[in-house]
């Protein structure tokens, strides 16, 4: 396996990206990633908590097969995107725009109270 970090952490939400090739999930479902694992191609695999009844797996991308075990179906990490939680995705816009939650951006007076403050 190369360098490269995990994708994702054990617990995290994750979402499909696409359509499974034999239909075991559709782009759109959410999971929660139960184990993650080095492919033996050099990619990352995932156990979403799906079974099999097939004794050997193919991984697409590296043509190789491996035997199932425990029924545990893994997909390649590539099927899926992180599901932020809310409050993560509005603190990172937040902070590209230089802001923290809590401040409070610059709002243009309304034409009413311009008018009073004369």
């Amino acid at each position: 396996m190369s360098n490269e970090q995990a994708p994702f952490k054990i617990g995290q939400r994750v979402i499909a990206i696409k359509d499974h090739s034999s239909g075991d999930f559709h782009r759109g479902d959410e999971f929660k990633v139960l184990h993650i694992k080095p492919c033996v191609c050099d990619h990352w695999q995932v156990d979403i908590g799906l079974q099999t009844t097939s004794k050997y797996v193919l991984c697409i991308p590296g043509g190789k097969c491996t035997p199932v075990v425990n029924s545990v179906a893994w997909y390649h990490a590539r099927c899926f995107a992180p599901i932020q939680p809310a409050y993560e995705s509005i603190t990172a816009e937040l902070a590209q725009k230089g802001m923290e939650v809590g401040d409070t951006p610059d709002v243009p007076l309304k034409v009413k109270d311009a008018v009073n403050a004369n």
